[in-house]
C-alpha cells in the first residue's frame, strides 16, 4: 500500500494566504455592513420617539415638552424631555441609546470622539438620565414651545448633549469629535457629529426621520428667527477653504 502524505508546507502556506485573502476583502464590507445596520436601528429608535412625541405633544394641547421646575437646577432641567417621554415610550431605556454611541465619557476630547459617546446625568434623583440622542432646546423655551407647527424643525438627533440651542452664526467643530463646552458659540458643535457615515440621524417636527450631513446643521429651521443663509451656508458665502480641515470634504448647503 502507498503511505498517505499530509499537506507540505507550501500548500499549507497557500491555504493560509487564501484565508489571509478573503478576511482582508471581508472584513471591511463587514464593518459598513454593521455600521449600516446601525444607522437604520437608530432611524427606528428615532421614529419610535416620534410616536412618543406625538402623543405628548396630543396631550399638551400642541405643546412640545419644556424645561420644567422639578429639576433640581436648571442645568438639569435641560435633560427634562427625557422625563417627560419616558410615560409615552416603550422599552424606554433600550430607546435612549443610538447603537453607534457604544462608550461613556467625560472626556469629550480628540481622544474620544463625541460621535461614540454617550451622555449621563449624575445630579440627586436624575441619576439615570443617560442617552446619546439630544433634544431641540429652542422647542423648550417658552416662546417656541409652539413651533411644533414647523413641521421643518428638527426635534430629536444624535447628539453628544442632552440638549441644544443651535444658532447660524455658530463655529464648526475644529477638529473631529471636537466638544465646545462654552454656551455663546458651541452648541451647533454638539449636534455637527459624524455618527453615520458624513452625517447624523434626525427626527423632525412632521415626525419623519432621515439621514442629514454634516454641514446641513446651518440651513436647517432650528427656531423662528434662524438664518437658514448665515455665514456658515453656500448662500451665506462660505468658501470650502473656510471649513476646519476634517469637514471639507462633506457636501456643501
Amino acid at each position: 500500500m502507498r503511505k498517505r502524505q499530509g499537506f507540505t508546507l507550501i500548500e499549507l502556506l497557500v491555504v493560509i494566504s487564501i484565508i489571509a485573502l478573503l478576511m482582508g476583502i471581508m472584513l471591511p464590507i463587514l464593518g459598513r455592513v454593521r455600521k449600516q445596520a446601525q444607522a437604520v436601528a437608530c432611524q427606528a429608535k428615532l421614529r419610535q420617539w416620534g410616536i412618543g412625541f406625538e402623543a405628548y405633544v396630543g396631550d399638551h394641547d400642541g405643546r412640545m415638552p419644556g424645561y420644567t421646575l422639578e429639576a433640581p437646577t436648571w442645568f438639569a432641567s435641560r435633560y427634562s424631555w427625557v422625563l417627560s417621554l419616558e410615560a409615552y415610550t416603550t422599552h424606554y431605556e433600550d430607546m435612549l441609546l443610538c447603537p453607534t454611541a457604544s462608550r461613556r465619557t467625560t472626556d469629550k476630547s480628540a481622544a474620544t470622539p463625541s460621535q461614540f459617546v454617550w451622555w449621563g446625568h449624575h445630579e440627586l434623583s436624575m441619576s439615570h438620565v443617560f442617552g446619546s440622542y439630544g433634544y431641540n432646546g429652542w422647542l423648550a423655551e417658552r416662546p417656541y414651545r409652539r413651533l411644533a407647527g414647523r413641521t421643518g424643525s428638527p426635534v430629536l438627533f444624535d447628539c453628544s448633549s442632552a440638549s441644544v440651542l443651535p444658532m447660524h452664526d455658530h463655529d464648526p467643530p475644529e477638529y473631529e469629535g471636537h466638544f465646545e463646552r462654552g454656551l455663546a458659540r458651541g452648541f451647533i458643535t454638539r449636534v455637527c457629529i459624524n455618527r453615520h457615515n458624513g452625517g447624523n440621524n434626525m427626527l423632525f417636527r412632521d415626525w419623519s426621520v432621515r439621514k442629514i450631513g454634516i454641514k446641513e446643521n446651518w440651513i436647517l429651521r432650528w427656531y423662528r428667527e434662524f438664518n437658514p443663509a448665515g455665514p456658515w451656508t453656500r448662500a451665506g458665502g462660505v468658501q470650502p477653504e473656510d471649513w476646519p480641515e476634517w469637514m471639507r470634504g462633506f457636501k456643501d448647503y
